[in-house]
């Protein structure tokens, strides 16, 4: 706590200092000040508790500068000290609020208990404070801490569901959930996005679902749980507060009107399925279900799906002919391969063989092609992996059609890249220099760089590692300041425009980039040159 005295009589404010035992009331710090003004200064300066004031100062009385305080510090409380036994300083001093009014002279051990007793109101406020604080804190957290909790529910099977404590939170957010409620689970998954990504954050796409969703049902009086899974999924567990039955087609002609504002608006097309109903302790089986059902979807097809529609085909795909398509790999035939693979794929979608456990199959035994083929032609498919991380992605899985046929097109470009001879990889390497060399001031990119050789952005980057033992990047950023330095050695340019010329929008990390390597700022290094 810290006290501040104010008394025009400086024997007074002395007197307080020594007299007042401190340290037991657990003052830390006391400030002094001899008149309204020095204590406005100190007031505004410090963080100040309690003020001891006197009512009779010169230039302002102590009654003014607590009206000050009130306005300008409303926690800050006062006991006023005065000699002047006047009714109307002590109605004033009601007035303003102040903690008590005490006549001097008075006992030292009579002013510390109230001294005391007005920390103890100060403490007593600020617990208040920090309690509402918390309080309001909790409650906008409740709902992060609900939609945690829905996550739990719906997504770890092996997780019983903790019944009392999410009705306890439901009850606490005034959902009207309780335990005889029954719910129609609804999972969305947005399968591609035909705006940038940057114009849809995380934030802002899960407050455009939630709020639309929300609004289209409150329409035919349903309310919903809603939970975020990731940027393109969804879960809505609709109920209705009075437990009132609601149609399947009911909520089919929503996720209508939302598949139709999600296509419009936020560009997207997705699968929306809905579940049947099922009461909480139910929920993690029925969300698992609709899961299984995207899982089938292999072929990423848009629409709106109910859980008892006609079940995805359970037979395996057939075989497909392994040694062919390995010989067509291992001979240089990668377009006929990828034109089969696809044409398989395609075969396969269209007679109903397009579910989550037909793709595995597949996917298995088109590693073994890849693997087969590769160890044939002594490609290190870790090297591949290494650079491209794709490739270690679908390796692992492949979750769609779109994912197997990316996978395919990855193996085609490093089999077709693996054919090309140590005289004609040195070739390139030297083309990419020379072409880096001749536009160093543009705005260089590995992209443009491969378009430039019709090669593979992966393959070009491993391909110049392997041979140069540094990565492309950093061959770029070192012929940049290298021109960098032949401008501020030959022309009168500042290095604010050699800089900005050179491709750097940012001078600060240019001056980074410039002294790490060449040991000097530009700035020493152009000296060097001012000089001669």
């Amino acid at each position: 706590m810290r006290v501040i005295i104010i008394d025009d009589q400086r024997e007074v404010v002395l007197g307080m200092l020594t007299g007042i035992r401190w340290d037991m009331l657990g003052v830390t710090e006391t400030f002094c000040a001899y008149s309204a003004g020095e204590a406005r200064k100190i007031i505004c300066e410090h963080p100040i508790d309690l003020m001891l004031c006197d009512i009779e100062m010169p230039a302002e009385n102590g009654l003014s500068l607590y009206a000050w305080v009130r306005d300008n510090y409303p926690k800050i409380k006062c006991i006023f000290l005065t000699s002047h036994m006047e009714f109307d300083y002590a109605l004033k001093a009601l007035k303003l609020e102040s903690f008590d009014y005490i006549l001097q002279p008075a006992k030292y051990t009579v002013v510390e208990e109230t001294i005391a007793k007005a920390l103890d109101c100060i403490s007593e406020e600020d617990m208040k404070e920090k309690l509402q604080d918390y309080g309001a804190h909790w409650k906008e957290s409740e709902k992060e801490v609900l939609e945690l909790l829905l996550r739990d529910i719906v997504l770890r099977p092996e997780q019983e569901v903790n019944e009392e404590k999410f009705l306890r939170l439901m009850n606490n957010l005034g959902y009207g959930v309780h335990a005889q409620t029954i719910f129609f689970p609804v999972f969305i998954h947005a399968y591609s996005w035909n705006v940038r990504l940057t114009e849809w954050d995380t934030d802002l796409i899960k407050n455009t679902v939630e709020n639309v969703i929300t609004e289209l049902f409150e329409r035919i009086k349903i309310k919903n749980l809603f939970t975020m899974v990731n940027r393109d999924e969804f879960i809505i567990l609709l109920y209705h507060p009075q437990n009132r039955s609601f149609s399947q087609e009911n909520v089919r002609q929503v996720c209508e009107e939302f598949e139709s504002f999600a296509n419009t608006w936020m560009k997207t097309q997705q699968g929306i399925y809905i579940g049947n109903e099922c009461d909480l302790q139910g929920l993690t089986k029925a969300v698992s279900r609709l899961y299984e059902r995207d899982r089938d979807n292999i072929g990423k097809q848009s629409g709106i799906f109910h859980e008892n529609g006609t079940a995805s085909a359970r037979e395996p795909l057939h075989c497909i002919e392994t040694d062919h398509w390995k010989e067509l790999l291992c001979n240089g035939y990668g377009s006929i391969f990828l034109r089969e693979v696809k044409s398989y794929l395609d075969d396969a979608a269209n007679n109903g063989l397009n579910d989550s456990r037909g793709l595995a199959n597949f996917h298995q035994e088109f590693l073994l092609v890849v693997f087969s083929a590769a160890q044939n032609k002594k490609i290190d498919i870790t090297s591949i992996v290494e650079d491209c991380p794709r490739m270690g992605d679908y390796i692992r899985e492949c979750r769609s059609l779109d994912d197997m046929m990316e996978f395919a097109q990855l193996v085609k470009d490093a089999f077709e890249q693996s054919e090309h001879s140590e005289s004609e990889e040195g070739s390139l390497i030297e083309r990419a220099k020379l072409y880096i060399q001749k536009n160093v001031e543009n705005d260089l990119s590995r992209n443009m760089i491969a378009g430039y050789l019709y090669l593979n952005p992966d393959y070009l980057s491993r391909l110049f590692r392997k041979k140069t033992g540094q990565s492309l990047k950093d061959y770029i950023i070192e012929m940049k300041i290298e021109r960098a330095k032949y401008l501020m050695e030959n022309t009168p340019l500042s290095i604010g425009v050699i800089a900005a010329k050179v491709g750097f929008a940012n001078f600060s990390y240019f001056s980074q980039v410039f002294k790490r390597i060449t040991k000097e700022s530009p700035m020493e290094y152009r000296r060097h040159f001012d000089s001669r």
